[in-house]
């Protein structure tokens, strides 16, 4: 799940990992930045804050091996922001382009489906301490959905666009019915490489 603001970053389990779990679907919600490792926490922590530009390729270093592993499993994984967000938050900023930041991340599983939920500033800035974290402010924020819009014009990735000013029921039951029928149109078909 990619979005520009907060309008989605509560919704990952519930929305998906929980209702597929319940169809009998092996789930993990995965999270990048989180870790049950406080070694890679504190790293990705400090790689962040000191050196911005190298987050995303430490993510992509640390995590593509357990990503892999998973879905070789039978996993079905529920990424909230995965390498989308990075590329887009990253060449929001000055004298970064779109295709150098996807450099690192070329070669991650590539997902199934991607959904952007989108919202507005105004209806971000209501849902209280909008402006709080680093890039919440507007200027960035209109960079980083242009970001974004570039990449959905890749016609071999599965972007849906979905209207996060809706109530969170309704979220739910759209995310949900979506997540289902692209995991019946995939079930047979061989794993991709993003960007390949």
């Amino acid at each position: 799940m990619s979005a520009v603001n907060k309008g989605c970053f509560s919704l990952t389990e519930a929305s998906i990992s929980n209702p597929l779990h319940h169809l009998g679907r092996k789930t993990k919600l995965f999270v990048p930045g989180c870790s049950s490792s406080v070694i890679v926490l504190q790293a990705v922590e400090l790689v962040f804050f000191e050196v911005g530009s190298v987050t995303y390729f430490f993510f992509s270093m640390v995590f593509r091996p357990s990503m892999k592993e998973k879905l070789r499993q039978g996993v079905t994984l529920v990424v909230d922001r995965y390498a989308f967000s990075g590329v887009a938050f990253t060449s929001a900023k000055e004298n970064f382009c779109v295709d150098w930041c996807k450099q690192p991340d070329i070669g991650l599983p590539k997902p199934d489906l991607i959904l952007f939920l989108q919202l507005s500033p105004e209806e971000a800035a209501a849902r209280g301490d909008f402006g709080s974290e680093r890039y919440e402010n507007s200027l960035f924020q209109e960079k980083v959905l242009q970001s974004f819009y570039h990449l959905m014009k890749d016609k071999t990735l599965n972007w849906k666009m979905i209207d996060a000013s809706k109530s969170i029921e309704d979220l739910h039951r759209e995310i949900k019915s979506i997540a289902e029928e692209t995991m019946l149109e995939v079930q047979n078909k061989p794993l991709g490489e993003l960007w390949k």
